[in-house]
């Protein structure tokens, strides 16, 4: 009996064997691909004459399409607190455009520098730039506007470039800030007379909410986002000289109270687009599966007098 377990036990162990090297051979099969990458490198030269079309296609496209950044070295400010410098902008092959900026702290607090309220081309298109520069100290910074962001808005270059900067005691943040002002550069050398402010976008389904003397409230599309969950792509253009903020109330999808705490905030004569959420978990809870519709309150007023009228209180209803 034992001799006829060990004998199982051979064949079971060679069996394995066996699987093992079949698994082996067909890894190798598999590692065949750095000979075939070999053989493909012995004809490199050819390969190179196939590649090199493509390089300099991207070069030129690089060269033609890519805008010429004249600006550098645009000083923005400089006093006995600190100094901020725009030293060169540039674009990458994908499109990003990059601000490089050497800020300066000439005082013993560490100094918070920021942007806000920025605009590019006449839409408010924010990099989220912050950062913190300690005591007598200097700092190479990039401050980047992604591609994506700049295509939504149909902006091919950056030929105005309009923030708020703002340094402040970082570690106190109610004292008084040492720089709170609105600066506009133009980077590719054009002038205020010169920009052109691009057409937005349009789709086949938009719904106009609102387009009046003061304000346009557009919902252009709707969509299931892997990460945001149910999605409104929105856009906002503020007529007034004033800074208004655009914000939901009272917000229910499908007659269920869901609210996406939207609120924006756009610059006199300026535009944005914008996204509105709703959460999987919450659509979920309700057991909302199909939006059939969206109710909202739509509120419009200045951002800086809380104390005026509002420019618009009305509710609507979405339905995709």
């Amino acid at each position: 009996m034992k001799k006829l377990l060990a004998v199982i036990l051979v064949l079971i162990l060679t069996f394995s064997l066996a699987a093992c090297g079949t698994s082996g051979g067909q890894s190798g099969g598999n590692n065949q691909t750095p000979s075939a990458s070999n053989e493909n490198d012995s004809s490199s030269p050819a390969s190179d004459d196939n590649e090199s079309p493509e390089e300099d296609e991207n070069s030129a496209t690089s060269d033609n399409d890519n805008p010429d950044y004249s600006l550098a070295d645009e000083v923005i400010i400089d006093n006995e607190d600190l100094a901020f410098t725009i030293t060169s902008v540039s674009a990458s092959r994908s499109g990003d455009v990059s601000f490089k900026v050497l800020g300066v702290n000439r005082t013993d607090l560490n100094l918070m520098f920021s942007w806000d309220n920025v605009s590019v081309n006449g839409y408010m298109i924010d990099p989220f730039f912050a950062t913190t520069i300690a005591a007598d100290k200097s700092s190479n910074i990039d401050i980047s506007f992604s591609n994506r962001n700049l295509e939504n808005a149909n902006i091919t270059s950056i030929d105005e470039l309009v923030f708020t900067l703002r340094v402040y005691d970082s570690d106190d943040w109610s004292a008084e800030k040492l720089v709170e002002s609105e600066f506009i550069v133009y980077p590719t050398g054009l002038n205020a007379s010169a920009i052109i402010v691009p057409p937005r976008n349009t789709t086949a389904n938009e719904q106009v909410i609102v387009d009046n003397e003061n304000a346009v409230f557009i919902i252009l599309s709707a969509e299931n986002d892997p990460i945001w969950g149910y999605t409104l792509l929105c856009y906002l253009e503020n007529k007034t000289t004033d800074v208004l903020m655009f914000s939901w109330d009272d917000v229910s999808v499908n007659g269920f109270m869901l609210d996406p705490f939207f609120a924006r905030e756009v610059q006199p004569g300026k535009r944005a687009y914008s996204s509105i959420s709703f959460s999987e978990s919450r659509f979920e809870e309700n057991g909302i599966s199909d939006v059939e519709e969206i109710e909202f309150k739509l509120k419009i007023y200045d951002s800086n007098n809380w104390s005026a009228p509002n420019l618009l209180e009305e509710i609507f209803t979405f339905i995709p």
